[in-house]
């Protein structure tokens, strides 16, 4: 994710096979520590479901989620990230989402904006979600948001990536 004043952004971003979360007057600038899961998931709060691979979109690594389906909402992966008050974001991410025919289904990054710096406290609003939705044929799939606003009282922020699906357990697998 990145920060966004007027002319750049900054990233938030999440490394779902690279994202990022960054903020725009500092030209850029991940947010997230190992957005691209290069170091395995070192700088992430991980699920038991969740595996490193050595495959990514665009260099090495990648963070597994897989599972039973039907659990929606589960939370998968979660970073904390500290953010200036009204400071606008861009979020973007990359995922493949690897064909089964026994399960179907797909992964959302969210944003929560808490007032104090450690994501603790009050919870002050989500953004949007970026979703992933299944895709044929199977491919990594960039997608972005941009100029997410911090609310006025905001000093941090929680992504999260959540998986869905259906089908037989242990059948369905996404690469972030």
């Amino acid at each position: 994710m990145r920060r966004n004043r007027r002319t750049r952004s900054t990233f938030l971003g999440a490394a779902l096979a690279g994202a990022a979360f960054a903020a725009l007057p500092a030209a850029g600038a991940n947010l997230i520590d190992n957005g691209s899961f290069g170091s395995g998931l070192g700088g992430w709060t991980a699920s038991p479901s969740v595996s490193w691979a050595p495959e990514g979109a665009t260099s090495p690594g990648a963070a597994q989620l897989g599972g039973s389906p039907g659990v929606v909402g589960s939370l998968a992966l979660t970073q904390c990230v500290a953010v200036g008050p009204g400071a606008d974001y861009d979020l973007r991410a990359t995922a493949l989402l690897p064909y089964s025919p026994q399960a179907e289904g797909g992964v959302s990054v969210r944003v929560v904006w808490h007032a104090d710096e450690a994501c603790t406290g009050e919870m002050l609003g989500m953004a949007k979600a970026l979703d992933f939705p299944p895709v044929a044929p199977a491919a990594w799939t960039r997608r972005g948001l941009e100029r997410l606003r911090a609310p006025s009282n905001a000093r941090s922020a929680r992504l999260s990536v959540v998986p869905w699906a259906a089908g037989a357990p242990g059948a369905f697998a996404a690469l972030l």
